[in-house]
């Protein structure tokens, strides 16, 4: 270090991220949860096999991305979207639709869809790699643990 520069780090809290996961096949959704847990390993995934329940970690929690499924039996993502998007608290968090689709007609109809009715977005399951990172984009960046800096003294 220069004569006169002091080297100390800024400790700022961690913010831990949460994530709603939404799909009424259990499968789905530990695939889901195997593909984001290791890029984002802070993170907490809630999950729900359908709208009530995701509603209700909704009433219990703040999170900061929904990823639901749009063909559900109890209700679909539809529901859900216009549940969240109605609600002031809820309406600001990024919510998109996943849905497997038998061709790129019906996804395109979807995603036009999804994006007529408020979703963020919609992509066909499974998720590629590069979808996945797609998703990632809506989900704030967590602070740093510690951030050096110099001062001059």
């Amino acid at each position: 270090l220069e004569p006169g520069l002091v080297r100390f780090c800024v400790i700022m809290p961690r913010v831990e991220r949460q994530l709603l996961l939404v799909d009424d096949q259990p499968a789905q959704l530990a695939g889901l949860q195997d593909r984001l847990t290791p890029l984002l390993p802070a993170a907490r995934l809630h999950t729900a096999g359908g709208v009530a329940q995701a509603l209700q970690i909704l009433a219990d929690s703040a999170v900061d991305l929904i990823l639901s499924d749009v063909r559900m039996p109890d209700s679909d993502g539809f529901a859900l979207l216009d549940a969240v998007r109605s609600n002031s608290r809820l309406e600001q968090i990024p919510l998109i639709l996943l849905s497997a689709v038998a061709s790129d007609e019906e996804a395109q109809a979807l995603r036009l869809r999804a994006m007529r009715a408020g979703a963020d977005d919609f992509f066909p399951k499974p998720l590629t790699d590069q979808a996945l990172q797609q998703v990632l984009t809506y989900i704030p960046d967590a602070l740093p643990v510690a951030s050096p800096v110099a001062e001059r003294t």
